[in-house]
């Protein structure tokens, strides 16, 4: 049968170079080479070819001769070496000088079996024998060994049992323990399938470094650099020229040692001297703390009752020169008033003040419980009807005492001017936190002023001038609003978050 242009079963050339009974079906299949068209399967019963050529694993498409081994399958020269045809699995294994073919090119015709079933196979390089069933005993893997290891490129040799980095031969060690500067190491490993072992693959993983398995083909050494301190597991699989890889990687343990700044009874020092150290300046902080506030109520404590009680006396004294003294003049009479009252101003200072030193008052809640007292007092001494109100917010947030103070006299300084120069009937308080402030608003209805006036009448002591400067001592927004007639307004926004 002739082939045919586009029929896959038709047989696959016309120039014909070897023909070969099917070694388990002689009666039915023969096996043809071809000349440049591969091998063919005739089927005899319905005269159809199926053709196998290097796409199907040939490594050739010249078949110069085929002969059948005594396990039903086909050895096959080319022109590209030999390969061992597995007909049930339709699998070709191929060989070349690198597997000890006297050479990679063969004749026409020059192929036999000898009686004890070795195949020969002549070629331009000479003749080559072939003993196939060598190649069925080595059908299982082939054992992997590691048979070398490099340290910083330098080979590790086993010296005996106490000394040294290996504790056992090479290829019987099963741990290997590196120091932290040593974490460049290599392995060299072969496999024991000594037909061919230059188509032995390997493939290989550090177990705790590497993701998965890394192939490498016939490469034999495996590499590492700079590896963490801790523990490590090398696992090697072999692959022999049969194809067969072996079932159980064979293995090495690694442990690479930490420096001593690395180890966990220095980092535990470590933890325990920051832990210290943070709980000394805890302590110190704390104690520091302790001891200001005991100066602070000390102070306010000496305040009352040193300075606050002189203050008393002069005030008594005053008052009772006042009632006592016949024929007082009048510029005498002047001085007395002036002096009670000058007293009696800086017993109220020095009593804000001591209330603003005493840690008892560091709470907003305490600031406005006396604002809101000062208020109630002020009012009802003028029959005017009180409005105050404090959102909880405002007890909830943290200042420091020297704006707790200037808010505080803000507020009395604005209160005072209302109750004493508006003729007001009513007085609103509002304290709230928003947007990140503390607002303050405190509004009268009572004459007003004229803002321009140069010096208005309100300003007893430090007046508008002195609340602007307090304001502006805690970056806060101070307004004053006012008309004649309409009453007046003063807003304060202090930031809470300074």
């Amino acid at each position: 049968m002739l082939p045919s242009s586009g029929d896959s079963t038709s047989l696959s050339g016309n120039l014909l170079l070897s023909i070969c009974p099917d070694p388990s079906e002689p009666q039915r299949y023969l096996w043809i080479g071809t000349e440049g068209a591969g091998l063919n399967r005739f089927d005899l019963r319905d005269s159809t070819f199926q053709t196998y050529t290097t796409e199907n694993g040939l490594p050739n498409n010249v078949i110069y001769g085929i002969l059948p081994d005594g396990h039903d399958n086909l050895w096959i020269s080319t022109n590209q070496g030999i390969s061992h045809f597995l007909v049930r699995d339709s699998t070709f294994l191929n060989y070349t000088v690198r597997n000890g073919l006297a050479g990679n090119e063969f004749n026409r015709y020059e192929y036999a079996t000898a009686p004890d079933g070795s195949l020969y196979f002549g070629g331009t390089a000479g003749l080559t024998i072939i003993h196939p069933e060598e190649f069925y005993k080595n059908q299982s893997p082939s054992t992997t060994l590691i048979t070398g290891i490099k340290l910083q490129n330098k080979p590790l040799q086993f010296i005996d049992g106490s000394s040294g980095i290996l504790k056992a031969p090479i290829h019987a060690s099963t741990y290997l323990e590196l120091p932290y500067d040593h974490r460049m190491f290599s392995f060299r490993f072969a496999n024991l399938d000594l037909s061919s072992p230059a188509e032995n693959e390997f493939k290989y993983m550090l177990e705790g470094f590497d993701q998965k398995w890394i192939d490498v083909g016939t490469a034999t050494e495996a590499t590492y650099t700079n590896l963490n301190p801790g523990k490590y597991t090398f696992k090697v699989l072999g692959r022999n020229s049969f194809k067969n890889w072996n079932q159980e990687a064979t293995t090495i343990d690694i442990a690479i040692l930490s420096p001593w700044w690395g180890t966990w009874w220095f980092r535990a020092l470590v933890l325990l001297f920051v832990v210290s150290t943070i709980y000394g300046l805890y302590k110190y902080r704390l104690n520091q703390l302790m001891e200001v506030e005991r100066m602070r109520n000390q102070i306010a404590q000496d305040l009352h009752d040193e300075i606050g009680s002189t203050l008393s006396s002069i005030s008594l004294y005053s008052a009772v020169m006042k009632k006592t003294v016949i024929d007082i003049s009048p510029k005498s009479q002047s001085i007395l008033d002036r002096i009670i009252h000058n007293v009696s101003d800086i017993m109220e200072k020095m009593n804000d003040m001591v209330w603003t030193i005493k840690s008892d008052n560091d709470s907003m809640d305490q600031v406005v419980n006396r604002m809101r007292a000062f208020a109630a007092e002020m009012a009802e001494a003028k029959a005017i009807n009180l409005d105050f109100h404090s959102e909880d917010s405002v007890s909830k947030i943290q200042l420091a005492m020297d704006r707790r103070k200037e808010i505080y006299l803000i507020f009395k300084e604005a209160v005072n001017n209302a109750v004493k120069y508006s003729a007001a009937s009513k007085l609103s308080v509002r304290l709230y936190v928003r947007e990140g402030g503390l607002k303050m608003s405190i509004r009268d209805d009572g004459k007003g002023f004229e803002l321009n006036t140069p010096k208005d009448k309100a300003s007893g002591g430090n007046g508008l001038i002195g609340m602007q400067r307090r304001a502006a001592r805690m970056d806060a927004e101070w307004k004053i609003d006012s008309k004649l007639g309409k009453g007046t307004t003063v807003d304060l926004n202090v930031p809470i978050n300074h």
